[in-house]
């Protein structure tokens, strides 16, 4: 147990360290999406930029 709470602390003390984005630019302008069936096209797999899968 004591190691398990090590690996959390470690894991928190390091993205702790991480510095701020300098700049961040925006991929897409206008909204997207994509979808895929499976191959006996019971399934269908649909994604969209803002609301993921």
């Amino acid at each position: 147990m004591k190691s398990f709470f090590s690996i959390v602390f470690c894991t928190l003390a390091i993205s702790a360290c991480q510095p701020d984005a300098i700049d961040t630019q925006a991929l897409i302008t206008e909204p997207s999406y994509d979808a895929c069936l499976s191959q006996n096209g019971q399934l269908a797999l649909v994604s969209t930029a803002h609301s993921g899968i």
